[in-house]
């Protein structure tokens, strides 16, 4: 048995009385945990024991985050073996290290790296944050809480398991004899589940943000069998709403996020020009803020005595399709502060259709929300382009003429 030096014994010591357990030594001094153990009972020292782990209370918007983060792609284990873990692609390890910060930020804990399968898997232990998630997922299924921040527990969602699509290619076609070269953009936000009804759970929170969503289903067929899966959608008119009230976090999604939003898309009728016009320019910039409040176009036709096709060739609406009156109705309502359910008792249309309403006109520079002293109430106004709108919507034809009553 060697006899340890002055120095080595003096800095065992001194990590002991810091606390330090048997491994920890072992690994400053570099030696085996058992030769530190054994040091430790000759010298009649009792074992430093790890300090019970106290995580941190989470801000009720990383909770969310982190649930949906789950929901989309990780699992809980709760029992002898308390764990939470997460699959990240190796491609994406800037989203794992966004991850690991999310962790150390609400809880103060740092989960644990493992490689399986060429995957990178984050580990949660503390059974005080396990049973955090407890019960969030039953055989699969989702079960969502009561949610004070619905972007965040959705943004989680589409980081893990969301899927962003923009593509954009050149393709010959022949016309006339003539070879032309044309655009094909195709641009996608989608979600994407196992048909097991999760999917439906997220259609009434989209509808509540002011989203128009769609499902469909489809079969696919691989080594294993057949299986059903269901597809969420986003809508190309929803595309910067979904950048506005859905904060993800993942860099390589927002990258092409931003490329879905910021493009402008190409017309159908890209091989033709647009023809010559009686309209005037004022006539055509009013058009385009007639249809921002949401009428139809065979209404903007007959008030300017022209074809609905000539309207649609000069609206520029960033893709929204104004077919209900409703909208018209809401925006006239506006001429003074006023809350979503007076509005709602006022118009005769239901809650929710006046607040999505209410946000696509905010959305598009029309209104404004005010700050209110309760936080469950909220007053819309109009700003100064939708009180322009207003000017000019007044100044064309009267309003029992265009349909709004």
């Amino acid at each position: 048995m060697r006899t340890l030096s002055l120095q080595e014994e003096g800095l065992r010591r001194e990590l002991y009385a810091q606390g330090y357990n048997d491994g920890k030594i072992a690994k400053a001094v570099r030696k085996a945990s058992s030769t530190v153990s054994n040091w430790r009972h000759r010298r009649g020292l009792p074992t430093n024991h790890n300090p019970v782990f106290e995580p941190k209370t989470p801000e009720r918007k990383q909770f969310e985050y982190l649930l949906g983060v789950i929901h989309g792609d990780g699992f809980v284990r709760y029992g002898k073996t308390c764990e939470i873990a997460i699959p990240v692609s190796t491609s994406d390890e800037e989203y794992k290290n966004v991850l690991k910060r999310t962790f150390e930020e609400a809880y103060g804990y740092t989960p644990h790296e493992r490689m399986h399968n060429g995957c990178w898997y984050l580990e949660v232990h503390p059974k005080k944050i396990v049973e955090q998630f407890r019960g969030c997922k039953t055989d699969g299924r989702w079960i969502i809480p009561k949610l004070l921040h619905p972007g965040e527990y959705l943004a989680g969602l589409w980081d893990t398991d969301g899927y962003f699509c923009f593509r954009m290619g050149v393709y010959k076609k022949t016309k006339r004899g003539k070879t032309l070269a044309g655009i094909c953009i195709q641009r996608k936000i989608e979600l994407r589940q196992k048909s097991n009804g999760n999917l439906k759970l997220i259609l009434p929170i989209l509808r509540s943000l002011g989203f128009n969503p769609w499902m469909r289903s489809y079969t696919y067929t691989n080594k294993l069998g057949s299986f059903k899966s269901d597809v969420l959608i986003i809508l190309p008119s929803n595309y910067g709403l979904f950048k506005l009230t859905i904060p993800i976090r993942h860099p390589r999604k927002i990258a092409i996020l931003e490329k879905i939003v910021e493009h402008n898309r190409v017309p159908k009728n890209q091989w033709g020009r647009v023809g010559e016009s009686k309209l005037t320019r004022a006539q055509m910039n009013q058009i385009g803020i007639l249809h921002k409040i949401g009428l139809a176009q065979k209404d903007i036709a007959k008030l300017f005595d022209v074809s609905c096709t000539t309207i649609q060739k000069h609206v520029t609406s960033d893709g929204y399709r104004n077919k209900d009156k409703r909208q018209v109705r809401v925006f006239l309502a506006l001429e003074t502060p006023k809350r979503p359910k007076d509005i709602h008792r006022e118009i005769e249309i239901p809650y929710r259709r006046a607040l999505c309403i209410l946000n696509q006109l905010v959305l598009r520079g029309l209104a404004v929300s005010l700050p209110s002293r309760d936080p469950r109430i909220r007053f819309y106004n109009l700003t100064e382009e939708g009180r322009k709108a207003l000017t000019v919507f007044r100044e064309i034809s009267d309003i029992q003429k265009i349909g709004c009553e």
